[in-house]
This record gives structure tokens, C-alpha cells and sequence, in this order.
């Protein structure tokens, strides 16, 4: 019994040894072994509560240009950048691309204007625009105005369709990129062109007058033009030219009646008749261009030789009645016109300076002159290409500019 009891509690012993042992064991593993804890707690006692993050966003308003561009009318149009979201951010305004009718896209020139203050002027394709800053909920207007760079008639009634890209990024970046706040959109907008050319022709001339050339007025030289459109014009600084280059400008003081807005066809104040007040077109024949305020060749015109008579009796300046009394040979008196007025060939009728052309007037039983009566030498073909190819080969326009 004593040796059992001996044994027992030897055995107790080594247990509570091999116990301790472990619990030591345990201890200094829980020292080295990485444990990391956490603790997360929270508590709301609230009748409402929200919660947002902050967002960018914009819209935008980009209306089509107007009027009709012109040379001397430029178009205007109107972009707003709206801020949506509740972050304030960076953005840039720049061109994307653009389709044209024809040639307008490529002469336009744009300037830009905000608050005011222009930043940027150039051509739409070059248009670029370096960040500028938006604040939240704010809106930000730019006004543009487009003009043309060429006054060339080609570039009449077009459209140009161009994109802009505009791009919004976090005010705390420097430019637009990736992984971060940002939003872009294109925007779409035209201009058109209207007409700046009207339907304006030489319609009369008299290079050879009764008597002085060098008179004034009605009883001097002058040249008439005839409105085949339906809306009235100002001329204004257009211009006559002959072959030596001599320049006679339409003004207030320079027309009958001091004229300078020719009307409407059909309203009876369809001509305009400008005067030379000096002895300019030659009678031996010369060449007459017309030209727009921008220096574009509208009209152009070859008469033939106007001799001189003799005689003073038939008194057809300014487009009166001839008197009585034989006419001796020549055209001293008489006018280079279109019959009908504004569309038909160029014959040698009587002057009938501001009214419509006629081949003659009644007078002494005499009755209209038949075309074919009319000397060939009297109708010559008078087309701008029958002016270079067949009148003056070696004359361009440009050398005789001023």
C-alpha cells in the first residue's frame, strides 16, 4: 500500500511538471507571435442622417451661331460651363474637329471672349484654351465671335460643323489623367455663310458724250449699273476701273441723285449711275471693270471704238429725245447698253442714264432700230473671257489694280 501511494504521488509530480512546463511554453510563444487586434465601435441616436461623397460633374449650353457670316457681318454664339457637382475643378476647352460644305471651316477666325477679357484669337482648328478653374455650383459664360478671313465669293452659303472637347478634372491635380475625379464632354455646334456678292451688273455706258468729255454729271461720262436681285444694296466704296487704271469710287457725291443704295429689281430703282466727271473711258474703245468694297471683280465690260461727228443736233445726252436734223456718222452721243436691262447683249442704243435701256426713241417718225441694223463693230461679245481671250490677252486685272 505505501509503495502504491509513493508511486501515486510521483506521478502527480511529474504531471504538475510537465504542466508547468507547457504553460511556460505557451507564455513565451504568446510573446513572440505577431497578434495584431481591432476594435471597431460606433453609435448614432439621430431623427435624420445622409451621407455624400463629393462628385464632378458639368453641363454645358452651346448655341449655333447667327446671323449669316459675311465678310462685314461676323456671326456670335454663346458657351456656358455649368458646374453640377459639389467639387470645384480644373478644365480646358479645346478643338476636336470640323466638316465644311466647302472652304468656310478653314477661313474662319475665332475670338473668344470671357468676362469681357479676350483669351484666345486665331483659327477655330487651332483653338486651345489652358485650364481655367471653376468653383462649385458655379457657372462660368464665354462669348465668341467669328469672322472671315477671306472675302472670296467660293466661300458663300456654307456650313461649317465643328467639335470642341471640353474637359473637367480634380482642382488638386495639375492636368487631366487617370485615376482621379474627372469628367469630359463634346460639344457640336455650325456656322453658315451667307451671300455677299449680289447679282450687280454693268448695264449702260457712255464713253463719248456730245461735246467736252470732261463735263460733269449727265453731261459728262458715266457708267450705270443694274440690281438683277431682289434685295436693295448698299455700294458704297465699290469701284469702276478702266484699262489704264483709272478709279472712280461710288459715294454720295459721285452718283445721280446721290445715290449709293441701288433697290430691288422691279421697284424702279434698280440702277445706280456713277459719274466719271472727267475724260477718262477712251472713245476709241476700252476695257470697264466693276469691284465690290473688297476688291472683288463682279463685272467687267469691252466697248469699241465711239467716234466722234460732227454735228451738235442730236443732243442724246442725257437719254432725252433726239432732236431734229440728220445724224452724221458716228457715235458721239450714243451708250453701250444691255437690252433688256441687266440680262441681255450689249448694243449701242440711245443713253437713258437711271431707266430702262431701249434700242431707240421715237423721233421723226422713226420707230425702234433693228438689231440687225446695228453695225457689227457696235456688238461686241462681251464676256470677261471674250475681254481676255479675244480683246486684251496681255491685260491682267491685278495690273491695273491701284
Amino acid at each position: 500500500m505505501i509503495c502504491m501511494y509513493l508511486n501515486l504521488t510521483k506521478n502527480i509530480k511529474l504531471l504538475l511538471t510537465m504542466l508547468w512546463s507547457f504553460g511556460t511554453l505557451i507564455f513565451v510563444l504568446a510573446l513572440v507571435w505577431p497578434i495584431s487586434y481591432g476594435f471597431f465601435h460606433d453609435r448614432e441616436e439621430t431623427t435624420q442622417f445622409s451621407y455624400e461623397n463629393g462628385t464632378l460633374v458639368f453641363d454645358h449650353s452651346l448655341n449655333e451661331f447667327s446671323p449669316l457670316l459675311t465678310p462685314d457681318i461676323d456671326a456670335t454664339g454663346q458657351l456656358i460651363i455649368k458646374n453640377i457637382g459639389s467639387l470645384p475643378f480644373k478644365y480646358s476647352i479645346n478643338f476636336l474637329n470640323a466638316t465644311s460644305t466647302g472652304q468656310l471651316c478653314a477661313a474662319l477666325n475665332v475670338a473668344l471672349f470671357q468676362d469681357n477679357q479676350m483669351i484666345y484669337a486665331g483659327q477655330i482648328a487651332d483653338l486651345s484654351i489652358t485650364p481655367l478653374t471653376l468653383d462649385a455650383t458655379a457657372n462660368k459664360v464665354f462669348d465668341w465671335q467669328v469672322q472671315l478671313s477671306d472675302t472670296d465669293p467660293i466661300l458663300q452659303n456654307q456650313t461649317c460643323e465643328f467639335s470642341l472637347i471640353v474637359k473637367a478634372w480634380q482642382e488638386t491635380q495639375a492636368s487631366y489623367g487617370a485615376n482621379m475625379f474627372s469628367d469630359e464632354k463634346i460639344l457640336m455646334s455650325q456656322v453658315i455663310s451667307g451671300s455677299w456678292q449680289p447679282n450687280i451688273v454693268l448695264n449702260e455706258v457712255l464713253p463719248n458724250p456730245e461735246g467736252d468729255d470732261n463735263q460733269d454729271g449727265l453731261l459728262g461720262e458715266w457708267v450705270e449699273l443694274y440690281n438683277n436681285d431682289d434685295s436693295d444694296y448698299d455700294l458704297t466704296d465699290w469701284y469702276v476701273l478702266d484699262s489704264a487704271g483709272n478709279k472712280k469710287i461710288i459715294s454720295d457725291t459721285t452718283t445721280l441723285n446721290n445715290q449709293t443704295v441701288i433697290g430691288a429689281k422691279g421697284g424702279g430703282n434698280e440702277w445706280l449711275v456713277l459719274f466719271m466727271n472727267a475724260a477718262i473711258l477712251n472713245n476709241s474703245g476700252d476695257l470697264v471693270y466693276l469691284f465690290d468694297n473688297h476688291n472683288n471683280l463682279i463685272d467687267s465690260l469691252f466697248f469699241g471704238n465711239s467716234s466722234t461727228d460732227s454735228d451738235d443736233i442730236s443732243d442724246n445726252t442725257p437719254g432725252i429725245t433726239n432732236g431734229d436734223g440728220p445724224e452724221e456718222p458716228g457715235n458721239e452721243g450714243k451708250s453701250f447698253a444691255r437690252i433688256p436691262d441687266g440680262v441681255g447683249p450689249w448694243i449701242d442704243p440711245v443713253p437713258t442714264p437711271g431707266g430702262p435701256n431701249l434700242m431707240a426713241l421715237e423721233n421723226n417718225d422713226q420707230t425702234e432700230t433693228a438689231l440687225s441694223e446695228i453695225p457689227n463693230e457696235a456688238l461686241p461679245l462681251l464676256s470677261t473671257t471674250a475681254i481676255e481671250q479675244d480683246f486684251c490677252p496681255a491685260t491682267e486685272v491685278g495690273e491695273i489694280l491701284p
